[in-house]
Order: structure tokens, then C-alpha cells, then sequence
């Protein structure tokens, strides 16, 4: 065999090796895509399940004081991120469905339960108020934003016109 054609048949060997591999790494790469995805849907899963437990202990009568208490015991999560549940997820929660049970449609209620949150997050006496008045004030702000938006709509180039 000449150097010629044994350079040629490493040459075929390292193509070989570097063609068989490739399903390898594409199969990892996929793997932990798939993962990380799962890993994703199960984080917003607990959050979910951890909003709605912060809201039935409310509704049961137990006092937020108690209720972080319990997030932190029972779920492991920082004081912080049971507060957060406790004083701005859980009452928008609650109110959207009071929204619903009222005959809101979902979206709507869903929007009210949003700038309830936000207000909430500047305002946290609120949610010790009635569930009429956070939702006096949620539809306030949610108001507000649609004429917001659609003296922003009105600026914005639309289909041609202006």
C-alpha cells in the first residue's frame, strides 16, 4: 500500500468516525432539549399548584402570616417567593375566579386578575380589602391600559394608512 492510499484510508476512517457520531450528538442534543423542556413544564406545573394551595389556605380563613409559613415549610421555597404567592398571586387568583363564577368571560377575567397583581405588587394593603373593591380597582387600571392602548394604536402605521 502506497502513502498515498494509506492516507486516504485514515482519512476514510476519521469521515467514518465522525459520520457515526454525529446521530450520537444529535440524539444527546435532542435528549436534553426533551429534558429541559420537561424540566420547564414541571416548574410551571409546582408554581401553579403553589399558587393554588396559597390561595385555598387564604380562602379557608388561615392568615398570610400562616400560609407563607406553610409554603416555606411544606414547599421548600424562600420567604420571599411565598410572600410574592401570598400577597399578589394568590388574591388575583381568587379574584379571577370570583370574576368567573360571576359570569366574566375568561380572558376578561384573566386580564382584571393580572393588573391586580401588578397593583398589588405596588399597593400590597390591597389585598386585604374587599373582593369588590380589588376588583373596582383591577378594572380601573385595566381600563386605563386599553385607552393607553388605543391611543397607541392610533399612532402606530397600520396597514398602509396612516
Amino acid at each position: 500500500m502506497t502513502e498515498g492510499e494509506s492516507n486516504m484510508n485514515r482519512l476514510l476512517d476519521s469521515m467514518g468516525d465522525l459520520l457515526r457520531s454525529i446521530p450520537t450528538e444529535l440524539r444527546a442534543r435532542y435528549t436534553e432539549r426533551l429534558e429541559e423542556e420537561i424540566r420547564d413544564a414541571v416548574e410551571v406545573e409546582r408554581s401553579d399548584n403553589l399558587g393554588k394551595a396559597a390561595a385555598a389556605l387564604l380562602d379557608s380563613g388561615v392568615k398570610p402570616e400562616r400560609v407563607i409559613q406553610a409554603l416555606q415549610k411544606y414547599w421548600s421555597i424562600s420567604r420571599e417567593r411565598a410572600t410574592r404567592l401570598t400577597n399578589q398571586e394568590a388574591p388575583a387568583r381568587r379574584l379571577e375566579t370570583y370574576l368567573l363564577d360571576r359570569g366574566i368571560s375568561m380572558v376578561d377575567a384573566h386580564a382584571l386578575a393580572i393588573r391586580l397583581q401588578r397593583l398589588l405588587k405596588d399597593e400590597p394593603s390591597l389585598a386585604q380589602e374587599k373582593m369588590e373593591t380589588q376588583w373596582e380597582r383591577a378594572q380601573e387600571a385595566y381600563e386605563h391600559w386599553q385607552a393607553k392602548k388605543q391611543v397607541l394604536q392610533g399612532r402606530v402605521h397600520v396597514g398602509g394608512e396612516w
